[in-house]
């Protein structure tokens, strides 16, 4: 028998859940137009899984603070290997040529500590995104972005990314705590 306590926190944890992302009609929505976007500038785009990604930067000086907003609609094909990165405007209305990255032009492959995925192809072509579960219905960051939910995918994503690459990925935390780590 569950306690009462929990039961309401768990309502009240879902209310707020609610709250706080998209509905699911407006990510359905906004998921049919992110594939029909990649679908105009990938050929054989129904070949590839797609999934939502973005990055902020931030630029700082002495007066002001400036973020820039990238999203991104990244297909990847687990049998393949190949991903495809287009960058797309936060209306969902355009879409830029895409960056191809697979085992023939892949030069580095990683995981930031910002959890942000970092790709760069053997012509200099890099991108840094991350796939979140959801965007955000409110806040700053949301008027730069496309209501999207996108829990399943973002558990798939990481699981392809981390099953082909994470191998590069380990070295990397290796060298980094081999490095920088804390000395006894």
């Amino acid at each position: 028998m569950p306690f009462p306590a929990v039961t309401k926190t768990l309502h009240l944890m879902n209310f707020i859940k609610k709250l706080v992302i998209p509905s699911e009609s407006r990510s359905s929505e906004a998921r049919q137009k992110l594939g029909l976007l990649f679908s105009l500038v990938v050929p054989q785009a129904n070949d590839y899984r797609i999934v939502y990604g973005n990055y902020q930067t931030e630029t700082a000086s002495i007066t002001k603070r400036t973020f820039t907003y990238y999203n991104y609609a990244v297909g990847y094909q687990p049998g393949t290997l190949q991903i495809a990165v287009v960058g797309i405007d936060a209306a969902l209305r355009e879409a830029s040529s895409p960056l191809y990255f697979n085992p023939a032009n892949l030069k580095k492959a990683g995981k930031g500590f910002s959890q942000a995925y970092y790709f760069e192809n053997l012509a200099g072509d890099s991108v840094y995104f991350r796939v979140p579960p959801f965007t955000l219905r409110f806040g700053s960051a949301s008027q730069f972005q496309p209501p999207i939910f996108q829990e399943e995918e973002e558990k798939l994503f990481k699981a392809f990314f981390k099953t082909n690459f994470g191998k590069e990925e380990k070295l990397f935390k290796a060298f980094f705590k081999t490095n920088f780590g804390k000395k006894k």
